[in-house]
């Protein structure tokens, strides 16, 4: 993640912009649709936290707001954002400045940047958008010992199911934990 996000060019509006796209996906698992309409009455400042409704679950979900993201959103309200009348935070970076669409741009803002930082994508993945940063926070929470039920919580899940689906198997956790071949043996009768 770290090398994804040094790869931003954050001295230009854009690259404000794309920071603190990323770090909201990133450090708070947000989905793109709902980065894509966070609006500027969803962040509460003086409770340092982001409530929404989620766009994929018509769910309410309150994530709170940690010092460096809030600094990203703020650095590209004050210093990236074009002046507009939309209240939606995130804005084009060309004329006119509308608010991203479905399909729109998040997607290959995470492509840019991962090309910029020579990030190649296993053979075998699936997830390779925004969606992927979203996967890497679960599975960096659950190498943290985060207990199952919070990070479902973090992610705006329902159903521990649904996050389930999200964690990959810790071999080396496991490695650590297994039982030889010879105290198998000798445990049995």
């Amino acid at each position: 993640m770290l090398t994804l996000l040094s790869a931003v060019d954050r001295g230009s509006p854009v690259g404000k912009r794309d920071y603190a796209i990323l770090m909201l996906a990133a450090k708070l698992g947000m989905r793109a649709g709902d980065i894509r309409k966070l609006r500027l009455e969803d962040i509460l400042w003086d409770e340092c936290r982001i409530d929404i409704v989620q766009e994929k679950t018509s769910e309410p979900l309150s994530l709170p707001l940690p010092e460096d993201v809030g600094e990203a959103i703020i650095e590209y309200l004050r210093h990236g954002r074009p002046v507009s009348h939309r209240r939606e935070i995130f804005l084009r970076g060309h004329a006119p400045y509308d608010p991203f669409t479905i399909g729109s741009g998040l997607s290959a803002i995470i492509t840019r940047y991962r090309q910029q930082a020579g990030l190649l994508l296993a053979t075998r993945v699936t997830r390779c958008g925004m969606h992927s940063l979203r996967h890497s926070l679960a599975s960096r929470l659950m190498e943290a010992a985060t207990p199952l039920p919070v990070i479902s919580a973090i992610l705006g899940h329902r159903r521990l199911e649904s996050t389930a689906t999200y964690i990959r198997i810790d071999f080396e956790s496991l490695r650590d934990v297994a039982l030889g071949l010879e105290e198998v043996t000798d445990a049995c009768p």
